[in-house]
C-alpha cells in the first residue's frame, strides 16, 4: 500500500500491518506552510499509529484537536478499514491535549478497551471505568499474533508510557524521548526520571536494533530514530545532571520550560534556571 490521503489525514504504511496516520493533507502539510491568505502557518502534526493483529487492532494516540468536520469519525473508519474490521483497542502514551484531540468517537464504543498510563490518567477519566485498564508498566496487550508491551519512560510527563512491538524492534514512544531532536520535560523530577527509566529501556533493548516512532514525526531531523538516539538523549541528560551541558535561555509559551540544553545533535528543554 502506498501513502495516501483521506482528508484530514495522510496515511503511511510502515511495515506490514502497521500504519502511521498524520493530521495533514495537501492543502495543510506538516510544518510551516503558506495558508490560503498568504500568511505562514505551522501544522504541528501529531501522529496516530495503527497496529493490526490477527484478532484486534490497536490505535495508539488520537492526534490533535481538529476543526475538520467529523475528523474523529474519519479516524475511526480508517482504523476499522486498515484493521480489516477487527475490534479496536485504544492506547495512550501520555496525557496531553495534542494526543487526545480526536478520542471522542472512540470513547462511546463498547467494543473498545482503553489502556492508559496510570500516573497520567488515574485522576483523569477518558474512557468509562469499566473499559479502562490502567498501566503501571510491564503489561502486554495481545492483539493476536502481535504483542505490545507497555514500558514506563517518564520525564515528558510523570506517566509517559511507550509501547514495544515485541519481536519486531519497534517502539511507539509518543513524546517521551522527543521526535528527533528536542525532548520537553515538564516537572521538577523529570530529568532524574528520564535518566532512570531511559537507562532501563536502553539496557533492555540496546542490542535489538530498536526503531522509535515518535509523536510528531514531522519534527524528525533524522531518517529514523534508533537506539543510538536514545543513548544521545541519556548522555545529554547526565551532562545536565552534572552541570556540564551547554545551555541557553529557551523562549517558549510553556511557562514550565526556561532553558535549552544541547548535546550531540539533540536538545533537552526543561525548567531548570541558568546559573
Amino acid at each position: 500500500m502506498d501513502i495516501f490521503e483521506n482528508k484530514p489525514f495522510t496515511i503511511k504504511p510502515l511495515i506490514s500491518g502497521v500504519y502511521n496516520i498524520e493530521d495533514s493533507w495537501k492543502e495543510k502539510p506538516s510544518g510551516r506552510y503558506s495558508a490560503p491568505d498568504g500568511r505562514y502557518a505551522v501544522n504541528n502534526c501529531s501522529d496516530v499509529y495503527i497496529v493490526v493483529g490477527n484478532e484486534k487492532t490497536a490505535v495508539i494516540d488520537f492526534s490533535n484537536p481538529n476543526d475538520y468536520s467529523r475528523a474523529s469519525l474519519v479516524l475511526y473508519r480508517l482504523a476499522k478499514l486498515l484493521g480489516g474490521g477487527k475490534p479496536l483497542v485504544a492506547l495512550l502514551t501520555h496525557n496531553h491535549f495534542d494526543h487526545l484531540g480526536l478520542v471522542d468517537k472512540f470513547v462511546g464504543l463498547e467494543e473498545i478497551t482503553a489502556y492508559l498510563p496510570e500516573k497520567d490518567f488515574a485522576q483523569y477519566r477518558v474512557f468509562p471505568l469499566e473499559r479502562t485498564v490502567l498501566l503501571r508498566g510491564g503489561e502486554v496487550i495481545d492483539l493476536g499474533g502481535r504483542v505490545l508491551k507497555a514500558m514506563p519512560l517518564p520525564g515528558h510527563t510523570i506517566g509517559s508510557m511507550v509501547y514495544v512491538l515485541e519481536n519486531e524492534n519497534i517502539t511507539f514512544s509518543g513524546d517521551a524521548i522527543g521526535s528527533g531532536k528536542h525532548v520537553w520535560l515538564f516537572y521538577d523530577n523529570s530529568l532524574k526520571d528520564l535518566i532512570h527509566w531511559g537507562k532501563i529501556f536502553y539496557d533492555t533493548y540496546a542490542n535489538t536494533g530498536m526503531t522509535f516512532y515518535a509523536g510528531h514525526r514531522w519534527q524528525c531531523f533524522y531518517k529514523t530514530l534508533d537506539i543510538n538516539y536514545l543513548k544521545q538523549i541519556l548522555e545529554l541528560a547526565n551532562q545536565i545532571e552534572n552541570d556540564t551541558a551547554k545551555k541557553r535561555p529557551y523562549r517558549s509559551p510553556v511557562k514550565y520550560i526556561t532553558t535549552e540544553y544541547s548535546g550531540d545533535g539533540v536538545c533537552i528543554d526543561w525548567k531548570k534556571f541558568l546559573k
